[in-house]
C-alpha cells in the first residue's frame, strides 16, 4: 500500500471528478508558488518541493490509468456513510497535552519546527509562547501559519481574529491573516490584507497579486487588471504571474460573453473582436501551469465555434 495520499494532500474525497481535482490543484499550486518567494530560505525550499509534488500529484490523478493505478495501491475505502468535511471544522488547537514551561524558548522552537515542515510541532510551541505571552504577534502569526497548513480553518479563524486585535506588525502578518480570510470566502477583507502587507513590503508582488487574486473572486477582472499588468511588467520573468494575467484576461473576455445555457454562449462582434485580441495576447505570454494552459485552449475552441460551448 502507498504511503502518501495524494487526495488527501489536495483536501479531496477519493470519488472526486476530474474537475474538482484541477480546481484543488489549482488552490495547492497558487498558495505554495506565493511561498516561493519567502524571505525564509527553508520556507523558499520547501515551496518549491511542494510544488514539484503538486505536478506528481496532477499527472497521476488527471490520468484515468495512472489514477487507478495509484487507488490500487491505497487502503480499501471501508463501506461507511460519508463525511463531509467541509460541513464540520476541526475543533481549534488550543489544548496542550502538558502545562507550558516559562523558562523555555517556545517561540525559537515554533521557528525551528516551522522551517523542517513539521507544522503541529511548530503551533503547540507557538501556542506554549501565546500561552506564556498572550500579546506575542509572531507567536500568534506562527500558530495562524501552521493552522493553515495544517487546513485547521476554525483554528485560522479565530488566530487571525487575535492577530488582527494585536495589530499586525510586519507585512507577512497581513499576509497570513489574508490566506485565512481567503480561506473563509472573505474576498473584500483579504483584498484590504494582502493590500497593507504589499505597503509594508513593495519589494514582493505576491501580495500584489494576492489583492489581484480577490478582486477576481468579487467578479471584479477590471481592477485585478490594473494590478497584474503592473506587477507582470516589474517582474516579466515570474512565470506565475504571467499565469495569473492570463487566467484573469480570459475570465474578463469570457466574462462579456451573454450565457444562454450551460453549453453555449452568444456574442457580438465587439466581443468577438476583444476575445481575438485577448487569445493573441494569451499566447504570448509564457503560460507553465497546465490548467491555464487548458483554459485557453477551452475558449480558443468557444471562440472558433462562434461562442458557443461543446
Amino acid at each position: 500500500m502507498s504511503d502518501k495520499n495524494y487526495y488527501a494532500s489536495l483536501g479531496i474525497d477519493r470519488s472526486a471528478s476530474n474537475d474538482e481535482i484541477r480546481l484543488a490543484v489549482r488552490e495547492q499550486r497558487r498558495r505554495w508558488t506565493k511561498l516561493q518567494s519567502h524571505p525564509n530560505l527553508e520556507r523558499r525550499y520547501e515551496a518549491e518541493l511542494q510544488v514539484r509534488a503538486i505536478s506528481e500529484i496532477e499527472a497521476t490523478l488527471t490520468d484515468p490509468m495512472k489514477r487507478a493505478a495509484f487507488d490500487a495501491t491505497l487502503p480499501p475505502l471501508v463501506s461507511a456513510p460519508p463525511v463531509f468535511q467541509d460541513s464540520v471544522d476541526p475543533a481549534p488547537r488550543e489544548r496542550l497535552d502538558v502545562p507550558p514551561v516559562p523558562d523555555e524558548d517556545w517561540l525559537s522552537l515554533a521557528e525551528i519546527a516551522c522551517a523542517s515542515g513539521r507544522w503541529s510541532g511548530a503551533h503547540d510551541a507557538a501556542a506554549y509562547a501565546t500561552t506564556i505571552d498572550p500579546a506575542q504577534r509572531h507567536g500568534w502569526y506562527i500558530r495562524l501559519l501552521t493552522s493553515l497548513q495544517l487546513t485547521e480553518r476554525q483554528a485560522a479563524r479565530l488566530e487571525a481574529e487575535q492577530l488582527l486585535k494585536l495589530g499586525p506588525a510586519t507585512a507577512e502578518h497581513w499576509a497570513v491573516i489574508a490566506d485565512a480570510q481567503a480561506g473563509d470566502q472573505r474576498w473584500e477583507d483579504a483584498a484590504d490584507a494582502y493590500r497593507r502587507a504589499g505597503q509594508l513590503d513593495g519589494s514582493n508582488p505576491l501580495h500584489a497579486a494576492g489583492e489581484a487574486d480577490m478582486h477576481s473572486a468579487l467578479g471584479r477582472p477590471d481592477l485585478a487588471l490594473l494590478i497584474l499588468e503592473r506587477i507582470v511588467a516589474e517582474n516579466p520573468r515570474m512565470a506565475e504571474l504571467q499565469d495569473q494575467l492570463a487566467d484573469t484576461l480570459l475570465d474578463e473576455a469570457v466574462g462579456r460573453w451573454t450565457q444562454v445555457d450551460d453549453d453555449r454562449f452568444l456574442t457580438t462582434e465587439e466581443q468577438r473582436r476583444h476575445t481575438g485580441n485577448v487569445i493573441k495576447r494569451v499566447r504570448r505570454l509564457r503560460i507553465g501551469a497546465a490548467e491555464t494552459q487548458d483554459r485557453l485552449e477551452q475558449v480558443s475552441s468557444w471562440f472558433n465555434q462562434g461562442g458557443t460551448a461543446s
